[in-house]
């Protein structure tokens, strides 16, 4: 007998009325049993057409109205109203394809030690006449699991590749275990794969499941004003310390922590740099430093590549822009 556990479905939306029924209709076209999809949607203080564009299926979807929080707060809400065994995350602008589920829940149920399974995308603007292009990052080694701490430790160091936003879901029970904190913003999706590193392994799957949109209103994607610029990038800064602070909480290794700081110092750089009118020279000498910091960084999976950088790369780094380790 084929197991069809239940699953939830997230959708977290905010003003994109135009892109929702599309990210519905993909749930509700799985080949997965319909009875065992739960779809919840969170919308973060919509001012467009949203309630209107859902209504449709609101006897498909359980449909729950917040004032403005950010993700991380909607994903909070959505996690504590699952009730599925798996928690999916579907970003309102983006679709499953139609094995999506099926594919998911049986990787899942094939090893009873995997809290979180990660897949591939195509890259897509939507329109008619745009072909979908495929991410690549597993398919030199096809299928894995690969052990929770190590997979999150070569995340970290840059050398593994784990695909987030529509591209993962969790083990429910588990990521109830935590409480986002809202400071977590804009890398929620990388706090949950800490959370299930911490409590499981990482199944990457080497399928193509997921329609990742681009379009100019995605906040990934579309060109920007240097303002703007600098404004993301402090929120990014803001989120990175979130996600430290949280992870504090967590089962983590030094090693881990240690990483996540450099991460951190990453964001702080750049957003001081974007914040601050720097000479040429300066912004050259930054550039440089940073970048030796950032492809560094998979020195960090051995402990003497971690003192090494920690005493070269990270420290010029910080004394090009004048900041402060985060912690010694």
């Amino acid at each position: 007998m084929i197991s069809t556990p239940s699953v939830t479905v997230f959708i977290p939306t905010f003003n994109y009325g135009s892109y929702i029924p599309d990210a519905i209709e993909s749930v509700i076209r799985q080949t997965y049993p319909q009875k065992n999809i739960e779809i919840i949607v969170v919308d973060d203080g919509s001012t467009d057409n949203t309630q209107e564009a859902i209504s449709p299926y609101r006897d498909r979807v359980s449909y729950h109205f917040q004032p403005n929080a950010g993700k991380a707060a909607a994903t909070q809400k959505g996690i504590d109203l699952a009730r599925g065994k798996y928690f999916f995350n579907l970003d309102a602008d983006d679709i499953y394809m139609p094995d999506c589920i099926a594919k998911v829940v049986a990787e899942f149920e094939k090893d009873n030690t995997v809290s979180q399974v990660s897949w591939l995308r195509y890259r897509w603007s939507g329109l008619p006449s745009d072909l979908p292009l495929a991410e690549t990052y597993y398919r030199r080694h096809g299928t894995v699991t690969i052990i929770g701490n190590q997979c999150l430790g070569e995340y970290l160091a840059g050398k593994r590749r784990v695909v987030l936003g529509s591209g993962y879901a969790g083990l429910t029970q588990i990521l109830q275990r935590q409480t986002i904190p809202a400071d977590v913003d804009m890398y929620i999706d990388r706090y949950l794969l800490i959370i299930c590193a911490c409590y499981g392994n990482i199944t990457l799957l080497d399928d193509v499941l997921t329609k990742f949109r681009r379009h100019p209103t995605c906040f990934s994607e579309g060109e920007i004003s240097r303002e703007t610029t600098a404004r993301r990038a402090q929120r990014y800064e803001m989120s990175a310390l979130g996600v430290l602070n949280a992870s504090r909480n967590l089962p983590l290794n030094r090693r881990a922590l240690k990483l996540m700081e450099l991460f951190y110092m990453e964001h702080k750089a750049e957003a001081e740099r974007l914040r601050s009118h720097f000479s040429l020279e300066t912004i050259s000498s930054y550039t440089f430093s940073l970048s030796v910091n950032i492809m560094a960084r998979p020195l960090l999976a051995t402990w003497k590549g971690y003192v090494w950088l920690s005493k070269r790369c990270a420290g010029q780094v910080l004394r090009v822009v004048g900041l402060r380790t985060v912690s010694s």
